[in-house]
């Protein structure tokens, strides 16, 4: 099964370069993690428990990291153990786009014999909550690492993976098309996406008034 995707981070390919580089971190921001203990030069052996379907259960093995770039691209390998069989191989770019860091990542990911009824569709949207949450987590410890940066960051107008801010101690109060989009988990939780989700809402509704008000136009009573 093939998945790739793209997250944008508020950082530089250095920064997060040495975060996913971070046994530390990588400790933080994977979900459930359990172990992660080095046995060699960029190997590392995990443990890892997952408790949302279809991947539910303990998966271990050895993550194996090559042809690192630094800080723009890197490869690695997961072979699972007996108990869990899974096996994946993928490639990590950081691109820096003005001052920001979009990291694309692509791979190939099969997990055995507990998987083969599951739809690859199924399968496919697990994988990329997994990876989802990681990069969310990984969002989120970059703000408390280097908050000084963000904040220079939001203030030029980048892409924003943050909550937006009015004045400072004011939190202003949730449009109503934030609401939907939350509501409808239209953005699966990357603000990102949410904002632009609110936008097409926003459109949409200017163009349904319009049309509501060129019918309404059609319905008055004409003046001789």
């Amino acid at each position: 099964m093939n998945i790739e995707g793209t997250y944008t981070l508020q950082a530089s390919p250095g920064q997060v370069w040495q975060c996913l580089m971070d046994q530390q971190v990588l400790q933080q921001i994977i979900p459930g993690i359990e172990r992660i203990e080095q046995v060699a030069t960029h190997c590392f052996q995990v443990s890892v428990q997952l408790k949302n379907d279809p991947f539910q259960g303990l998966y271990q093995g050895q993550l194996t990291l090559s042809e690192l770039h630094y800080p723009y691209h890197y490869r690695l390998t997961l072979e699972g153990d007996e108990e869990a069989p899974i096996h994946g191989t993928g490639s990590i770019h950081l691109n820096s786009q003005e001052q920001t860091t979009v990291i694309a990542y692509k791979g190939t990911l099969q997990l055995g014999k507990r998987t083969l009824s599951l739809k690859p569709s199924i399968i496919k949207g697990a994988a990329k909550l997994f990876l989802q949450q990681l990069f969310s987590g990984l969002a989120a410890y970059l703000q408390q690492t280097y908050p000084t940066e963000v904040a220079k960051k939001q203030a030029t107008g980048s892409i924003l993976l943050l909550s937006e801010v009015a004045t400072p101690g004011v939190v202003p109060p949730p449009s109503i098309f934030q609401k939907i989009t939350q509501s409808f988990h239209l953005g699966h939780g990357d603000r990102e996406l949410e904002l632009l989700w609110e936008k097409r809402l926003r459109r949409m509704s200017m163009l349904s008034g319009l049309l509501f008000l060129v019918w309404l136009g059609t319905r008055l009573p004409r003046t001789r």
